[in-house]
């Protein structure tokens, strides 16, 4: 048997996503991941084409759920905020934020900073033809970026949803989905994860309502904006307006909202790990809600049910527009895309693909959990 080259994840230690991972490895019988911290990367100069041993493999990993890794990026993006205009946290305000928890706090400056390391990251494995990406950082940043990737995906002919052009206020949303005919969309961050700022908004001659994740607080220095567990449900114009104002500060993608397939009286989408170009793992996400993301206190639905109900041939061709899609990142070997089921299930179209889209607890295919499946197929590639 030949020797496993040295591994290598950039992640945040601590984290699940990382103990899962060296699990995998040792499922494999292969030794240990050395873990590069974000925590430290982002505090030296690191250039991972020096450090790096010939012939590694390296897998980038969610930099979420680290509150100094966050405050970290928001500093790191400090400059390419300024440049784009949108609200900026100066440095030092950003290093000595104290936790706040569930506060959405600058998140393009965020995004911007992770970029300016993906970036660096892409430019220094450039020089290093022989280490093995699992998943590239360029492709990272075209995932994380909606426009993009619902722009790229509609031109290679892959369903998605309707979407509108730039909005910069919700005067301008309101003008753009009257001059669409478009009475109800979805209103997302256009680098925003996890459900983060998400609101459902509809419009009609006599009333308006925006279903949302996010939680509005007005405090002295103005409107704050936190992630809930708990739906909320805004009816008033000016909290609505004031709601997606604030959202459009920090770019914005606004999309139709496809009314989804029912499944067991709860509307329903798919989020489905491609891995190696096939689509594998799957789990349903059923919801009494238009956000269907699992932590919002969602379920996942029966996915034999789901199957026996959509019928072999729909089925194949759900899998078949994931890895059409999957296609259009070459350069990464596994990525989670959701994809929404219309009612009647005539019809699917591409939400998103979410680089880190691959933790799927107890979920398996041949065996095998999403981390182990990732890691068998890629060792497997010439």
């Amino acid at each position: 048997m030949l020797a496993m080259p040295p591994t290598f994840l950039i992640a945040n230690p601590e984290n699940r996503r990382t103990t899962f991972f060296q699990e995998a490895l040792a499922r494999l019988s292969h030794p240990p991941a050395t873990v590069l911290a974000y925590q430290d990367l982002l505090a030296g100069n690191v250039d991972l084409a020096e450090m790096l041993p010939p012939d590694a493999i390296l897998r980038i990993d969610s930099p979420g759920e680290n509150y100094e890794v966050e405050k970290a990026l928001l500093v790191h993006g400090v400059e390419a905020a300024a440049e784009e205009g949108c609200p900026v946290l100066p440095a030092a305000t950003a290093r000595e934020l104290p936790f706040d928890r569930g506060r959405i706090l600058h998140p393009r400056q965020w995004y911007l900073g992770f970029r300016r390391l993906l970036r660096d990251w892409q430019q220094q494995l450039a020089r290093r033809p022989d280490v093995r990406v699992m998943n590239a950082p360029a492709d990272i940043e075209r995932m994380y970026e909606k426009p993009r990737c619902h722009a790229a995906c509609e031109a290679a002919g892959v369903p998605v949803p309707r979407s509108l052009p730039t909005v910069r206020c919700y005067d301008e949303l309101c003008e753009q989905m009257r001059a669409h005919d478009m009475s109800r969309v979805f209103v997302k961050l256009s680098t925003g994860s996890s459900a983060t700022g998400v609101v459902a908004f509809q419009r009609h001659s006599t009333w308006q309502l925006a279903v949302t994740s996010a939680e509005m607080i007005r405090a002295a220095d103005g409107l704050r904006l936190y992630n809930s567990l708990r739906i909320s449900h805004y009816r008033d114009e000016r909290d609505i307006a004031d709601l997606i104002d604030t959202l459009c500060r920090e770019q914005v993608h606004v999309e139709q909202w496809i009314p989804k397939a029912v499944l067991a009286g709860e509307e329903f989408d798919l989020r489905v790990v491609v891995i190696g170009g096939l689509a594998r793992h799957f789990v349903v996400r059923q919801s009494r809600h238009p956000m269907t993301n699992l932590h919002l206190g969602n379920r996942r639905g029966d996915a034999a049910q789901m199957l026996d109900q959509l019928g072999p041939q729909r089925w194949q061709a759900v899998q078949q527009t994931c890895e059409a899609t999957m296609r259009l990142f070459p350069a990464s070997h596994y990525a989670g895309v959701d994809i929404c089921l219309a009612r009647g299930l005539r019809r699917h179209y591409i939400l998103e693909v979410n680089a880190f889209g691959d933790l799927l607890p107890r979920i398996e295919d041949n065996g095998f959990d999403t981390y182990t499946a990732e890691l068998q197929s890629f060792l497997a590639k010439p």
